[in-house]
């Protein structure tokens, strides 16, 4: 988990859910840029370390601060080969690039989804979830680096 363009929230991974929620409950100080992304490039760099399927769940307005970390972004998600599923909260001063970027980031078998409501968010989360586990069959491998 990362938040804002900054290191990852736990020390290690986790699937342990209350020192995941824990860990975002202190994250977030509510105003300033999500730095889209730097996280979801921080994310795929970690990711790509990790065997097996692969995803990153991104809960943004895409309003950003780090749009110049664009190439680096592609640079990992070409590398790593993650699916990303998108959740567009609120929203801002560009609404049309904002969901163009979002629905970019989720064109590698993602899903990109608006949310106007927590139930939608949890939605989206079981999706992936659903995803994660499903048989290998249709996902898309990470690059070869040979």
């Amino acid at each position: 988990v990362t938040a804002f363009g900054d290191k990852p929230l736990l020390p290690d991974w986790s699937d342990d859910a209350y020192a995941i929620e824990s860990a975002i409950a202190g994250a977030f100080p509510g105003s300033g840029s999500s730095a889209a992304e730097t996280s979801i490039a921080s994310a795929a760099e970690e990711l790509g370390t990790r065997p097996g399927a692969r995803a990153i769940l991104a809960i943004t307005d895409a309003e950003s601060t780090s749009y110049a970390d664009g190439a680096k972004l592609w640079s990992y998600l070409d590398e790593v080969r993650p699916v990303v599923f998108t959740v567009h909260v609120a929203g801002g001063g560009s609404p049309v690039l904002s969901t163009d970027l979002m629905q970019d980031w989720a064109s590698w078998g993602g899903r990109y989804e608006y949310a106007s409501s927590h139930a939608k968010i949890d939605r989206a989360f079981d999706r992936m979830a659903t995803w994660m586990r499903r048989p290998r069959i249709g996902i898309l491998p990470a690059r070869s680096t040979k």
